[in-house]
């Protein structure tokens, strides 16, 4: 699919917002988060509508039978999907979800000449604000761990992918959309439109979601920036700033500190591939379990 983007980034480090001021595009469908290389996808075999029914793709998305849907393959039932919610025939698709900057080796195996557009958030103010919604965890050393692992992956897909990713960093969004969105618009082969910045209604979000989800729809909040000065203690900085050393690589300034050799060991573990793969296997059953 020639005109199929993504925008992904770590959990509350302004997806929705950023696929919100996209998605304000006369020629832009931004969608929902569909989870789909997270909860469906695999690269062999044949979905089934039993399989999806409960999914985020399928209910977010205002699927039904009547979609055509086409089952033939993975792929073949992602980009259905997409060009069934696409009702408006926009120019360009942007599928948005968090959880697929850990998906992104399947997603260019798939889609080898798309685009995805990664958007960096200090991973001290997303753990002020991970611990503002009810579904999330507070360790920061889980957190960080997590962060690191993700962020580690893409700077090493960054020099695989150079003409596939871009990276756009929260901060600059907020302080200057104007010009971070018309560096984006270029890249996807789009014009600015004043209407990206002015507060209308959204596709990104679902009625379920809107509780933590809503203040996308208010003028951008500058006050975001830096929050966790206010917000976190020196021990939770501290914990952040010595695993997420990747910060360094999107140039946060982060005071790298000693920690001891148990939460060393710890970090490692989380960040592992094993630990990844139980946590998708857990996810995927919660998934599964509710079919």
């Amino acid at each position: 699919m020639k005109n199929l983007f993504f925008v992904t980034g770590f959990a509350r480090s302004g997806t929705t917002l950023l696929a919100t001021l996209l998605g304000r595009n006369a020629d832009v469908c931004a969608t929902p988060e569909t989870c789909f290389f997270e909860h469906i996808y695999r690269r062999k075999g044949q979905p089934t509508l039993s399989s999806i029914e409960n999914s985020r793709f399928y209910q977010d998305l205002n699927l039904s039978i009547s979609s055509n849907l086409d089952f033939s393959s993975y792929r073949n039932l992602f980009v259905s999907g997409l060009k069934a919610f696409n009702q408006n025939n926009k120019k360009i698709i942007i599928e948005k979800s968090p959880h697929h900057l850990a998906f992104l080796p399947s997603i260019f195996h798939e889609f080898p000449n798309t685009k995805v557009i990664v958007i960096i958030r200090d991973p001290r103010d997303i753990f002020c604000s991970l611990r503002d919604v009810e579904w999330a965890h507070s360790s920061p050393l889980r957190h960080a761990a997590e962060w690191s692992a993700r962020h580690s992956q893409l700077i090493k897909l960054e020099s695989v992918y150079p003409d596939n990713i871009f990276i756009t960093k929260y901060e600059d969004l907020i302080q200057e959309p104007h010009n971070e969105l018309t560096r984006i618009c270029k890249y996807l082969g789009l014009s600015f439109q004043q209407q990206m910045l002015e507060s209308t209604s959204t596709t990104t979000v679902p009625e379920w979601e809107k509780s933590w989800k809503d203040k996308v729809k208010k003028p951008i909040d500058r006050t975001r920036i830096g929050r966790y000065r206010e917000v976190l203690d020196e021990r939770d900085v501290a914990i952040i700033n010595s695993i997420a050393k990747e910060a360094i690589h999107f140039k946060y300034t982060i005071e790298i500190g000693k920690t001891s050799p148990i939460t060393q060991f710890a970090a490692l573990m989380l960040k592992s591939n094993a630990y990844r793969n139980l946590r998708l296997f857990i996810r995927r059953r919660r998934f599964y379990d509710n079919i």
